[in-house]
Parts: C-alpha cells; sequence; structure tokens
C-alpha cells in the first residue's frame, strides 16, 4: 500500500444542520516535514543574525496578562520536536487519533 510508504493524516469534519457540511483533508506527512524543515532553515539563518533578540507578542491592556517573549532560537528547537513528533507517528499500521461524535458534529484525525 503505497500510504505504508508516504504516511497520510486525513481530516474529517462533518456537520449536519440545516446545511450539511463535511470537509475532508489528506495531509501528506512527507509534505508536512518538508516545509517544516524549510522553515527550520530559514528561522536558523535568522538565529545566525540575531540570536539573542526576543521578539514581544501583541500585548492586550484589557488583560493582565505578562508581555510574552519569544527568541529564534526558542522558535527552532519548537520546530525541531515537531518533527521528531512527526516522524514518531509513521508506524506500520493505520490508527486514529482523534474519533469524536455528537448529534450533529464528528471529527476523525486518523494515520493511513
Amino acid at each position: 500500500m503505497l500510504s505504508k510508504l508516504y504516511p497520510v493524516l486525513w481530516i474529517s469534519i462533518r456537520i449536519r444542520e440545516e446545511k450539511n457540511f463535511s470537509l475532508s483533508l489528506p495531509l501528506s506527512l512527507f509534505v508536512i516535514d518538508e516545509l517544516l524543515d524549510c522553515v527550520q532553515d530559514l528561522v536558523s539563518i535568522a538565529v545566525w543574525f540575531i540570536p539573542e533578540k526576543k521578539f514581544k507578542l501583541s500585548r492586550n491592556d484589557s488583560i493582565n496578562l505578562p508581555v510574552q517573549s519569544f527568541s529564534p532560537s526558542a522558535i527552532s528547537e519548537m520546530l525541531k520536536g515537531t518533527r521528531v513528533l512527526l516522524k514518531s507517528f509513521k508506524t506500520s499500521e493505520s490508527y486514529d487519533l482523534v474519533n469524536v461524535t455528537t448529534d450533529n458534529v464528528r471529527v476523525l484525525i486518523k494515520m493511513l
């Protein structure tokens, strides 16, 4: 089976109300991994030029929360961890990550 060589993350959402809505997205883990690899390369270039620069997230003054900041090196490490997580999804059998059904909504996330 081709999905053994190139695993697919299948996302399916169905809503049954007055207007029926159905969405199915097959996402290749190979494509996602390559995209994350490219983004990681771009972030590693940013780490060279601004290694200790901290970017602040926009602050909403109506909420009393501290201003959050992040650095390019933290983003690079997060991307490495995400790629390791995606590689752990690649197994020999298919399985359900999420399978939730209510009266009107069904959400299915499955590894093929």
